[in-house]
């Protein structure tokens, strides 16, 4: 994963954050360490998406707005069924859904109130 910083020269600096925050392991529970990053990501394409694009109920808007997510799912998805490498975790699954689904109704709210 880390391959692209060891050929820049800055795993050392890389090492020593990640010692840091190590400790951590300990007092976070499982999915907040492992699923809730990913599904985090996800969720600030959608608000990016919607910041861009704002209002538009255009075609490109829904495109763009589904496209992240739908790669997110099905990938996981592929996991499952060993079509992609990697071990399928259902609740990555679930985090990625309910990180669109909250992505939707926040941008949904957000674009009522203006009304």
């Amino acid at each position: 994963m880390f391959h692209w910083a060891d050929s820049l020269g800055i795993m050392e600096p890389i090492a020593r954050l990640r010692s840091h925050v190590h400790f951590s392991n300990g007092y976070l529970p499982y999915w907040a360490i492992y699923s809730l990053p990913f599904a985090l990501w996800v969720l600030s394409y959608l608000f990016l998406v919607n910041s861009i694009w704002g209002e538009s109920t255009s075609f490109w808007r829904v495109v763009y707005s589904w496209i992240i997510p739908i790669i997110a799912i099905t990938a996981e998805l592929a996991q499952g069924f060993r079509i992609l490498p990697g071990r399928f975790d259902l609740v990555d699954l679930v985090a990625v859904i309910l990180a669109t689904i909250l992505g939707f109704v926040a941008t949904d709210l957000g674009q009522n109130k203006k009304e």
